[in-house]
């Protein structure tokens, strides 16, 4: 079985909802993507906006869609990945969304 597997996470705010250097920001990014082709043999990145609802307002952010396709879903890599993200952008959760697909390169 083959699986779609994407990352979801904000690259402008931290854990403590304070604001992350930008540089900062663009180095564990690129961190995370060489930790990705590394364990899974290329990535796509997205850009994108996050919103979530916290205890007093809405927060909005720059976000990230990282997507990497896995012919062995049944690893810890993702555990690994999620966690680089956490560790390399001060996130306090990656949302991590396997889907079941079937694709080939041509």
């Amino acid at each position: 079985m083959q699986a779609k597997i994407e990352f979801y996470f904000g690259v402008e705010l931290d854990k403590n909802k304070k604001p992350l250097d930008a540089a900062q920001a663009a180095i564990g990014l690129q961190a995370v993507e060489r930790l990705a082709i590394q364990l899974y043999g290329g990535v796509t990145v997205q850009d994108a906006t996050g919103a979530w609802q916290g205890e007093t307002h809405l927060y909005r952010e720059k976000s990230v869609i990282l997507t990497v396709f896995s012919g062995n879903p049944y690893t810890n890599d993702d555990a690994k990945l999620a966690q680089a993200i956490k560790d390399y952008l001060g996130q306090e959760g990656v949302l991590v969304v396997h889907s079941a697909c079937r694709g080939r390169i041509m």
